[in-house]
């Protein structure tokens, strides 16, 4: 949007120019261990987004598996919530993922976009969750691998 000498400038145009990173998070600890047929959040942001405006949710981070053959589901959530939760959040997007071999660290992106309904304070993330096989996973990092949680305003002006 360009802008002319003499112009008004009205609130709603200052809003959609409010393109670009909202909130990101950095872990550098691994994920809660242990994780198997019940849906856990792994990572979240949380901030107020705008009814109406376009976000993008991107997480990325290495898994480690305690099996091989088994396939896990990632899910791309929001919640109008101050943290993440499963129940009662809109599920964005899913993404599977099969672990080939025991114990290696495998690199995953998941991403997913939403419309906000309302304008709240929402918590945004991924979860992940055992689909088939045995074994389990955790989410991997540290301060050299680092896993990232970043939420996008893609809104188109």
């Amino acid at each position: 949007m360009a802008f002319t000498a003499g112009q008004k400038v009205r609130a709603s145009d200052l809003n959609a120019l409010s393109n670009g990173l909202v909130e990101d998070l950095t872990r550098t600890a691994n994920s809660a261990g242990g994780i198997t047929t019940t849906e856990t959040v792994l990572d979240y942001v949380t901030a107020v987004l705008t009814a109406g405006r376009t976000y993008l949710l991107k997480w990325e981070g290495d898994m480690s598996g305690a099996s091989a053959n088994s396939t896990f589901g990632f899910r791309v959530r929001y919640i109008a919530a101050a943290s993440l939760t499963v129940a009662g959040s809109t599920l964005v997007r899913r993404k599977i993922w099969e672990i080939k071999a025991f114990g290696t660290h495998e690199p995953q992106f998941v991403s997913g976009k939403f419309v906000a309904p309302t304008t709240d304070t929402y918590s945004v993330g991924v979860s992940v969750v055992r689909l088939l096989g045995t074994g389990s996973v955790t989410g991997f990092a540290g301060a050299d691998n680092e896993t990232t949680t970043e939420l996008f305003d893609i809104t188109k002006p």
